[in-house]
This record gives C-alpha cells, structure tokens and sequence, in this order.
C-alpha cells in the first residue's frame, strides 16, 4: 500500500500527488488535494489546524 492509497482510503479523499522527503527530524509526506478546501478540511479533521 503506498502512502496515496493510504490517504484515499482512511481519509476518502482523492489525492493528487505525494512527494515524501527524509529530514533530521524522521519521514514527511507532503500530500497534493484536488482543491484547497479539502487540504483545509481534513487538516481540521486530523488537529492539525
């Protein structure tokens, strides 16, 4: 399963595109949505606004 299918399937929403990056501080994915509203939505969701 790859992180895009892991968001699709937990979060049913659609994404785009996924670009991960290694930094000193462990794993970040950085997710691309369909619109802004989405991104805003599900960050609400999750606590991360």
């Amino acid at each position: 399963m790859t992180i895009k299918d892991a968001i699709n399937t937990l979060y049913e929403q659609k994404a785009i595109t996924v670009n991960t990056a290694r930094t000193i501080y462990g794993k970040k994915a950085f997710v691309e949505f369909e619109s802004v509203d989405i991104a805003r939505n599900l960050a609400t969701k999750i606590g991360m606004l």
